[in-house]
């Protein structure tokens, strides 16, 4: 962690591990502070603590098919072309929904994707079910990102060949 001093300015440049991700990032910033080196030092090292500090737990509950309803609504209208759309609601009507059920967002695990995949690859082109698995990634980035939860297990479904 470095503190310097510029036109009477003192500055914060540190590296950093993104809890999120696992990468490393840099930050750099004004502290704002005209006085002593002692207090920028204290501001920089709290800034440190607040990036590396691990993310807040997921606060949302809910159900996979109720999500599904309020991403279509809130991600999907206006965003996507209307035959997107369209084959965006057929996916999770037909295919995703009626896997996953009613079952809690948070609950979810590698292991379900796979047995998602296994499932439809016997009856679908594989295609098909990468086409499927996008849609669930997509609606599962946006779940974390609004808080619904934790991680997105799409990302660890290998895709079938």
């Amino acid at each position: 962690m470095m503190v310097y001093r510029r036109n009477r300015t003192w500055h914060a440049d540190f590296r950093y591990r993104c809890p999120e991700t696992g990468r490393r990032r840099r930050f750099r910033r004004t502290t704002g502070l005209r006085g002593r080196r002692v207090e920028a030092e204290a501001l920089a090292r709290r800034w440190h603590r607040e990036l590396e500090a691990p993310p807040p737990p997921v606060q949302h509950a809910a159900a996979f098919s109720g999500f599904a309803h309020h991403w279509l609504a809130l991600h999907v209208r206006g965003r996507c072309s209307p035959s997107t759309q369209r084959s965006y609601e057929q996916i999770l009507r037909v295919h995703l929904v009626p896997f996953f059920g009613d079952r809690d967002l948070r609950s979810l695990t590698a292991e379900d994707g796979a047995a998602y995949r296994s499932a439809k690859v016997e009856t679908l082109s594989a295609k098909s079910v990468v086409n499927h698995l996008g849609v669930l990634s997509s609606m599962l980035e946006k779940a974390v990102a609004w808080g619904y939860c934790a991680h997105n297990i799409a990302r660890s479904i290998e895709r079938p060949r």
